[in-house]
């Protein structure tokens, strides 16, 4: 018979090795990077499950410039997910997506924006500013797909102006 240590533990490993298989089953793949095309790739939003191997993934990076690193990727993964949205046809409540994907992006600009400041990582200024210049280009082509003013062209329109906010942060702190 056995103890419910020995359940809890099996319990922990199980969920230690679902949670690594989807942090390596993840959806995303590189492209090769262009001046105005994405570095990642994914075929669906992430979902509560791969967010949660996100975070574990993120823990258990130990140095600023793997965290700073692995920000960036998130950072383009969400980008990468609001173009899959607004380019699918499959997703019946795309509208909804839309609004949450917006936010999310605008939330990681400015997660990886604070984290570079709070660790002095002055030499990923540049880089970044860069980076997000390069997604203020994709985010504008990407609002064009909306008429203007509507909704859905203000919700990208907020992104294209976090873009410029984040990167004069970055350039004047």
């Amino acid at each position: 018979m056995r103890s419910i240590k020995s359940y809890f533990l099996l319990i922990f490993l199980t969920a230690i090795i679902f949670i690594f298989g989807l942090v390596l089953n993840n959806s995303a793949y590189a492209q090769e990077s262009g001046n105005s095309s994405i570095n990642i790739q994914v075929n669906h939003v992430a979902g509560f499950f791969e967010k949660i191997a996100e975070k574990l993934q993120l823990f258990l990076k130990f140095n600023n410039q793997d965290k700073v690193s692995y920000h960036q990727n998130l950072t383009e993964k969400r980008l990468a997910e609001l173009k899959f949205v607004i380019n699918s046809e499959s997703y019946t409540d795309k509208d909804y997506l839309l609004e949450d994907t917006t936010s999310r992006y605008t939330s990681y600009l400015g997660v990886l924006t604070d984290f570079i400041i709070n660790n002095h990582l002055n030499e990923k200024r540049k880089d970044m500013t860069a980076l997000f210049d390069r997604h203020r280009k994709i985010l504008e082509g990407l609002r064009d797909h909306f008429p203007v003013e509507s909704g859905w062209w203000l919700l990208l329109d907020q992104d294209v102006a976090a873009t410029k906010i984040y990167s004069d942060k970055l350039n004047n702190t």
